[in-house]
């Protein structure tokens, strides 16, 4: 669902701008800002190193899927980008944390058919993004709806929550 969320914005531009009133001389900026949120994902790494992995994870997942779910409520465009780049930042986050997870705990020899495989579960938020997007102009609530459906991640936290473990890098 990361990639679903990051793939929503580019996607959904047009309606937002026309329901959200931004000028077309701040597309750019506006965009540029939201963009500029995968930064601040750096910092999760020495964050996770001291703090753990699953951990910092988790929390990453939790924080982009809110404030996606928070962006289908933007009254105006400067709280839709601070949203939306906030959203970024711990979207990005959770990639990179995954990431680093897969690397610590696969072996070697099938390390890269993990990294494949996230990959690939990523196209596949990118597809639902997609799909979701070409019905767009009969969802109710239009581009809104959209950014609600990123809260499905919230309910397989619970299950995370209880079912993954620390890695075992960071625990030794």
């Amino acid at each position: 669902f990361d990639q679903y969320d990051l793939q929503l914005f580019g996607l959904a531009l047009k309606q937002i701008q026309a329901e959200l009133l931004i000028p077309e001389d701040q597309l750019g900026e506006f965009g540029a800002i939201v963009r500029l949120g995968a930064l601040p994902a750096f910092f999760f790494g020495p964050i996770a190193d001291r703090l753990g992995r699953r951990r910092v994870l988790l929390v990453t997942i939790v924080a982009y899927t809110v404030l996606t779910g928070l962006t289908a409520f933007a009254q105006d465009a400067v709280t839709f980008v601070v949203l939306q780049f906030l959203a970024r930042t711990f979207a990005v986050g959770e990639l990179m944390l995954a990431y680093v997870v897969i690397t610590e705990e696969l072996d070697p020899e099938t390390r890269g058919w993990g990294v494949g495989a996230l990959a690939a579960l990523g196209a596949c938020g990118n597809g639902l993004a997609l799909g979701l997007f070409a019905l767009v102009d009969v969802l109710p609530m239009g581009w809104r709806f959209l950014y609600l459906v990123g809260l499905l991640p919230l309910t397989i936290i619970a299950w995370l929550r209880r079912s993954l473990p620390e890695t075992q890098r960071f625990v030794d």
